[in-house]
């Protein structure tokens, strides 16, 4: 549940919300002169990439220099922190006159499925709104050989293959099924676009 004053500005201080497990949260965007916050950013950024595509962010420094090109003009950003601590953060960059891209969305991997990913989404798509977004996009990666449209031929039939998508193993999952959960809809795929076989999965959201 959100408990703002209702503030809608990229601008507004703290946002605070409480997670699945009555975690209370506050929401922000990204400090960039807090040193510390974004080394403790780069270090749960490097494990939440291991997990989800191995061969992105492969090292703490190059976390760091992902959470460091958010400070250009133009990206939103949001990162929770629960007791002063940062669980995970988002951003999102202009791509069009109304269409806005998620990337990255990052959460740390000990509090992976606690509501921070939700939360997260729910805080950037209210900055989007605020700067006058209508709907936003975002990809992900089957780096992991998590789905079925993992070495399969995507270019004979495309659309049946995105109806049909699921998951090979129900228990670890993709992460393409929490962004349905949070309102995505899978709307395209792109073939080897991460390696032989290995392709790029859109999903798309209406504000």
């Amino acid at each position: 549940s959100m408990l703002c004053g209702g503030c809608l500005a990229d601008t507004c201080p703290i946002v605070t919300y409480n997670t699945s497990m009555q975690q209370q949260v506050t929401l922000s965007k990204i400090n960039h002169a807090n040193r510390k916050l974004l080394a403790n950013l780069a270090a749960l950024s490097h494990k939440a990439a291991q997990q989800h595509s191995p061969s992105w962010l492969q090292s703490v420094d190059a976390a760091l220099r992902e959470i460091r090109r958010t400070s250009e003009d133009g990206v939103l950003t949001s990162v929770a922190l629960a007791h002063g601590r940062p669980k995970g953060w988002i951003a999102a960059r202009q791509r069009g006159q109304l269409s806005w891209e998620i990337h990255p969305l990052l959460v740390e991997p000990a509090v992976s499925g606690q509501g921070y990913g939700k939360i997260l989404v729910l805080d950037i798509e209210r900055k989007i709104r605020s700067h006058g977004g209508t709907s936003v996009f975002l990809s992900t990666s089957d780096a992991t050989n998590s789905t079925n449209l993992r070495d399969f031929d995507l270019y004979a039939d495309p659309l049946r293959a995105i109806r049909n998508i699921a998951v090979r193993d129900t228990v670890r999952g993709h992460a393409y099924q929490f962004w349905q959960r949070v309102g995505f809809t899978v709307v395209g795929v792109i073939p080897d676009a991460e390696g032989p076989g290995v392709p790029s999965i859109h999903l798309a959201k209406k504000l």
